[in-house]
């Protein structure tokens, strides 16, 4: 727990912020990163996410060179998903569906301190897995999944008209 450094006299707003770090310099800048990223992660066209992406370049690219230089790798693969319809966005943008799903695995293995044979570790994760997909909710957009199944071409998440 970080310990108030604002003297027992200062207003109550002040305090909070000493306690939740917001006059670190570090904090504001993490924030600031934060949200650059954000406007390329969720822009809603591919021709906005490419300026706030050039934006993050330009600002912080001699600061944190690995981390430009890994998306500039990745430049390609990180606004795939604007070849999508959409709907499918949130989706593809998490990875939570896979997390969530193996939590309650690895809960369960964790609790019963191993299951014994390789076997039997299988088949409780299919049979905890079998359970866990009873919960999970429908695939928006899930009707537009043949048509991405047939290369059908999308710009900006929606259907691409042929001329």
């Amino acid at each position: 727990m970080l310990q108030n450094k604002i003297s027992p006299d200062s207003s109550d707003d002040e305090s909070v912020d000493a306690v939740e770090g917001k006059h670190d310099k570090n904090y504001f800048d993490y924030n600031r990163r934060k949200s650059f990223v954000r406007d390329f992660h969720l822009a809603d066209s591919r021709e906005n996410a490419l300026k706030a992406y050039d934006r993050f370049i330009e600002t912080f690219g001699a600061k944190y060179e690995k981390a430009v230089e890994n998306l500039k790798k990745d430049k390609d693969d990180l606004f795939r998903f604007y070849d999508f319809p959409a709907e499918h966005w949130t989706h593809i943008r998490t990875s939570n569906p896979i997390e969530s799903t193996f939590a309650t695995v690895r809960l369960r293995h964790n609790s019963t301190k191993g299951n014994g044979t390789a076997k039997a570790s299988i088949a409780m994760a299919f049979k905890l897995c079998q359970q866990a997909e009873k919960g999970w909710r429908r695939l928006r957009g899930f009707e537009k999944l043949s048509l991405v199944a047939k290369d059908i071409i999308f710009e900006d998440g929606v259907l691409k008209e042929v001329a």
